[in-house]
């Protein structure tokens, strides 16, 4: 663990805003995407500011998100999962911290790699998060029960036969 069980009050309250800063950059990444991307589509000019100003703001909120988890991670006993979630949330704040230098050349391709890939991280941590919120596989869980009445149902039949 980074940090102790014994965190300050107040600390412990930044640390509840976890839940509220990591929506930031899973909202922001997209919209950055969508006007870089969508502006090489349509072959029209990408609106630099704009794509600028949200890649400072996602490499911030990305921060504030992992120091949050980092504090609320105090509270939780230790496991794999957390370890992974706390790794990939570390390589994605990185990653989104690259964004707006990346953003500042004039060759695009650097930066839209660095998008995908922090886009990629996004949905990586995202999913390692939920799953230690709303238990493991908790994304696939409603085809896994699919698949098992679909089982059971086929071994009904086989045995009306």
């Amino acid at each position: 663990m980074l940090l102790t069980s014994d965190v300050d009050p107040w600390l412990a309250v930044f640390g509840r805003f976890h839940i509220i800063f990591l929506h930031l950059p899973i909202g922001l990444l997209p919209g950055i995407a969508l006007l870089e991307y969508g502006a090489a589509m349509l072959r029209k000019p990408t609106p630099r500011g704009a794509v600028m100003t949200l890649a400072v703001m996602t490499a911030l909120v990305a921060g504030a998100a992992l120091a949050s988890g980092l504090v609320l991670a105090a509270e939780k006993p230790d496991s794999d999962l957390l370890g992974e979630h706390k790794l990939a949330a570390i390589v994605m704040t990185i990653v989104c911290a690259l964004l707006p230098i990346m953003a500042a050349f004039k060759a695009r391709v650097f930066f839209r790699v660095t998008l995908l890939v922090a886009l990629g991280l996004s949905v990586y941590a995202g999913h390692l998060g939920g799953s230690l919120t709303h238990k493991q596989d908790f994304l696939f869980k409603p085809l896994e029960r699919a698949e098992r009445m679909a089982k059971a149902a086929a071994n009904d039949e086989q045995s009306l036969i």
